[in-house]
């Protein structure tokens, strides 16, 4: 079994090329469906944000790269923040 191509991946983008059409999507996400989406409810802590985020990936204002940039943002901010205490003791200690 081969793994899947990234245009096979699981998100809710509904489009023409790519699956998000002509560099924007025509018909907006499927949120039920969208591996990303579920995601960024579930990590993301402003309410207003993901609301904003909502409207317009389902309105197909916003592609599916850009909510995975959002919630890699959203992901990273709290493991930089935890690596910084153990980054400091090691720069201590040199």
């Amino acid at each position: 079994m081969r793994p899947p191509r990234p245009e096979q991946a699981a998100a809710g983008g509904q489009g023409g090329q790519g699956g998000q059409g002509g560099g924007r999507a025509r018909a907006g996400a499927n949120l039920e469906v969208d591996v990303p989406w579920k995601y960024l409810n579930f990590f993301l802590e402003d309410d207003m944000r993901l609301a904003e985020i909502g409207r317009e990936y389902r309105a197909g204002r916003m592609l599916t790269g850009e909510v995975k940039k959002e919630l890699i943002g959203v992901r990273s901010r709290p493991l930089a923040r935890a690596a910084r205490p153990a980054r400091a003791a090691l720069l201590k200690r040199a």
